[in-house]
């Protein structure tokens, strides 16, 4: 499951980067350069990871830590760090995105990936 989530989530994040380049949505979503590198970055890690599941696993459980932290600062701040401005959508689809992953993460190891188990704890 960790695998499939990340070669779908990579494709979608590179895909959504290049759109930002391309179509500036504004007034929607606030994809600026650096946001739209740090989409395409995240989309290329995440397809690189996606043909190993215990390296999915432990990605989409960082992805969702940091995906968690760029939502609840949408929460209190529109601008993070100078680098990113984020819409309430943006926070939105950043909640989804990190919960999705999270959950994916930690449900993994419960299912078929009794390895990883041992090595994390």
């Amino acid at each position: 499951m960790a695998k499939k989530f990340m070669k779908i989530l990579g494709t979608v994040l590179v895909l959504a980067g290049i759109a930002g380049f391309i179509f500036p949505f504004h007034g929607l979503l606030s994809l600026t350069m650096t946001h739209n590198v740090f989409h395409i970055l995240t989309g290329v890690l995440a397809l690189a990871v996606s043909g190993n599941n215990e390296r999915s696993i432990l990605f989409a459980r960082f992805f969702g830590i940091v995906y968690l932290i760029v939502a609840v600062l949408g929460l209190f701040t529109r601008d993070v760090l100078g680098l990113i401005i984020l819409e309430p959508l943006d926070t939105f689809i950043h909640f989804a995105i990190a919960i999705l992953a999270l959950v994916i993460g930690f449900k993994s190891v419960n299912s078929k990936s009794p390895g990883i188990q041992r090595n994390l704890h």
